[in-house]
């Protein structure tokens, strides 16, 4: 579960953006919570929602359509968070049309662009592993300034063949043991 700082860097929506969606539910968090000091909290699923409405808003499809859009994915998928990395959705004609398919549907999209149309695919697959990357990226913590020193510094003795490393066996037990002594 993700709370709302987390959820504006992974799907790029603003706090506004999610807050108004959540009234008006398009997309609600999973606990919602009237207390101050309670936060919303979303899962997953809800971020690869929220990130597929991002993208079709940027391919121009106004939110009056994804509100159709959706509405007609929840008539047919009731519990649609849980399938959307199964549908696709195809924009034409910028963003005027959108068509929603399921993974055992197929489209002749090849048909439209030879005749000029353009037309953005957008796999839900696609977007769950973008929203996975993200969700990596941001508990990927950077070095400290001590830290990459002391990783340059290793690095050159076993460049310069003062050092021949560590077996892993050896580092991950310092590891343990540093982790123990911060607990403590």
């Amino acid at each position: 579960m993700f709370q709302i700082g987390k959820v504006e860097k992974v799907t790029g929506l603003t706090r506004r953006q999610l807050q108004y969606w959540s009234d008006t539910s398009l997309i609600k968090p999973e606990t919602c919570s009237d207390e101050e000091r309670k936060p919303n909290l979303w899962s997953f699923q809800s971020l690869v929602a929220l990130r597929t409405i991002r993208k079709l808003l940027d391919q121009k499809v106004s939110l009056q359509k994804i509100r159709k859009v959706l509405d007609y994915a929840r008539m047919n998928w009731p519990d649609l968070e849980n399938h959307l990395t199964e549908l696709i959705f195809y924009v034409i004609n910028n963003g005027k049309e959108v068509l929603l398919f399921g993974p055992e549907d197929s489209f002749p999209v090849s048909a439209l662009r030879a005749q000029g149309q353009t037309v953005f695919v957008l796999p839900g697959s696609d977007v769950a592993s973008e929203v996975a990357a993200a969700v990596e990226r941001l508990y990927d913590k950077p070095l400290t300034p001590k830290e990459a020193e002391e990783s340059s510094k290793a690095w050159s003795d076993y460049l310069a063949g003062k050092d021949h490393g560590k077996s892993l066996d050896d580092v991950r037990q310092e590891i343990l043991a540093k982790q123990e002594e911060n607990l403590a």
